[in-house]
């Protein structure tokens, strides 16, 4: 659902409001603690004041005059100037007025009626209304040798301490709205900054972005998987649990406890990709790709992906298997034309015996072929491939046998493929070797054998044999040494990869042609 407002503004009015009602309570109660303070230290002040005046021998000796104001007044005048208070007045025991601000009101009583403590000889500090106005006053006793003889109070006007906390209200509100500024500015570049951070987009678009990657994720057939710095699982599809038999909920968690044997995070230290690697995982044959994922030149995890090749794999098993077929009814299909063209020359000859003993010979050999295939292959698309690959070895002038040692056993499904890969690589790899050869005797041999532990694959040819220092070469993707290359250098390339995945090895003899010897392990 699209907001009123976008994620941008929402972030400035949310930081304004806050910086708003943080800076509201701070400036009240900075105000309270200011007046506070502000009295405080003026209790202070004007008490020592008091207490001072209340000690001064000029002042006490006045006392003992005829006209105490004429020295009182001029002494606390000059005071009052130095310290800046309101007001210093001095009364005797009977509240009447010694010195005061105005000269007028010397020798009349003290207004307020907060003084009685003090003529009874406390020492204390009070609020309360005077000719001046209402003031904050401290009251301290006058003591000479016969005992109490006045009172001194000093006071500072309420509107005088106004005046002093409005300006320190006023430097208060500066810094107060210089702040207001500075986070209103900051709330505007980092309300820009989280936008950009998200690409620009807003809560509910990303909301709906992350709906739509899981619906695509879990409609792609393939397992995905994530994993960040941490080597956590970050990102699983459906498909990724059941290939690699997870359950549960395995976001957050490290991928290592859960898939020991995973090759993850050596593509995160390699930064190199590995694309399209064929792996056998829970009984399943998969196709993985793993890719690290890097973001402005850094590395920040790595993702697989996890292909089912059962299926594919069957269905690619068919098709070789009718390939096999077609390639050999194509051979076969030229070789009876020849045959017919000899039956009917001889026909046509009137040599009726010997067409009969070519047709009788012909059908022999064509027929112990096939019973040889049918006892001895185990596997109908290695015979299907047998068999077309000696009628194409026929039509380029060589001769192509099977041992009549050979036997092939029954294999597991998931491994048809290989070995026709395997077998049929060897044999093409022989055929095209001898297609230019000038040799008079064109022949190749092939062994099958297996054991109780091991499948045995012999191919040998009587070709002008490969040099043993292209032995390590020929199996790398693209080499060829032939002078056609075109899109030569893949068949030994997939012969190789298909032997490492079923953990065989490769043995090659050069004496006499060349021969490719396979040992397959035998599950």
């Amino acid at each position: 659902m699209k907001q009123v407002f976008s994620l941008q503004a929402r972030i400035f009015l949310f930081i304004a409001v806050l910086l708003l009602f943080a800076l509201g309570i701070e400036i009240i109660t900075f105000n309270k603690q200011i007046e506070q303070h502000i009295i405080n230290e003026g209790k202070k002040q004007t008490l020592t004041i008091a207490d001072t005046v209340s000690r001064d021998p000029r002042i006490i000796e006045a006392f003992s005059e005829t006209d105490p104001s004429s020295i009182i007044q001029p002494v606390t005048k000059n005071l009052q100037e130095m310290t800046g208070v309101s007001f210093i007045v001095v009364m005797n025991m009977e509240s009447i007025r010694y010195s005061h601000p105005e000269p007028d009101r010397i020798g009349k009583h003290f207004v307020g009626g907060d003084e009685q403590k003090a003529i009874q000889g406390k020492r204390y500090t009070s609020t309360a209304k005077g000719t001046l106005g209402i003031s904050l006053r401290s009251f301290v006793p006058i003591l000479s040798e016969d005992g109490q003889i006045g009172v001194v109070s000093v006071g500072k006007l309420l509107t005088d301490i106004k005046n002093q906390q409005q300006k320190y209200t006023a430097v208060l509100n500066l810094l107060t709205l210089g702040t207001l500024v500075i986070g209103l500015i900051g709330a505007i570049l980092l309300s820009r900054n989280i936008k950009k951070t998200i690409f620009g987009l807003e809560p509910y678009e990303i909301a709906a972005l992350m709906e739509e990657r899981d619906i695509l994720l879990s409609s792609i057939n393939e397992g995905i998987i994530a994993i960040d710095r941490e080597r956590t699982i970050i990102e699983l599809n459906e498909n990724a649990k059941r290939l690699l038999s997870l359950d549960g909920d395995c976001i957050g968690k490290p991928l290592q406890e859960l898939f020991p044997e995973t090759r993850l995070p050596e593509i995160m230290k390699s930064g190199i990709p590995l694309i399209d690697q064929e792996e056998t995982i829970n009984g399943r044959i998969v196709l993985c790709s793993r890719k690290p994922m890097i973001s402005r030149g850094e590395t920040i995890g790595a993702v697989a992906s996890y292909r089912d090749m059962s299926e594919i794999r069957k269905l690619a098993e068919e098709l070789t298997e009718v390939k096999s077929y077609i390639n050999a009814l194509r051979a076969q299909h030229h070789e009876h034309l020849n045959k017919l063209h000899v039956i009917s020359g001889l026909i046509q000859l009137h040599r009726f015996k010997e067409a009969a003993s070519y047709i009788t010979a012909t059908m022999t050999k064509q027929q112990e072929l096939f019973d040889f295939l049918r006892n001895r292959i185990g596997s109908p698309a290695i015979s299907g491939l047998l068999l077309a690959k000696i009628k194409e070895a026929g039509e380029n002038h060589i001769e192509c046998t099977i041992d009549p040692e050979s036997s092939f056993p029954r294999i597991h499904t998931e491994n048809v493929d290989s070995f026709i890969i395997i077998i049929g690589n060897l044999i093409q790899n022989a055929i095209d070797a001898l297609k230019t050869d000038k040799a008079s005797m064109k022949k190749i041999t092939v062994l099958l054998k297996h054991g109780t532990d091991t499948i045995l694959i012999g191919v040998r040819d009587t070709g002008p044999g490969i040099p043993k220092k292209y032995h390590d070469l020929i199996f790398t993707k693209g080499y060829t040494t032939k002078e056609e290359s075109g899109k030569r250098g893949y068949g030994l390339f997939l012969l190789k990869q298909h032997v490492s995945r079923l953990e065989g090895s490769i043995e090659i003899e050069t004496s006499g042609g060349t021969c490719f010897v396979v040992k397959i392990p035998r599950y």
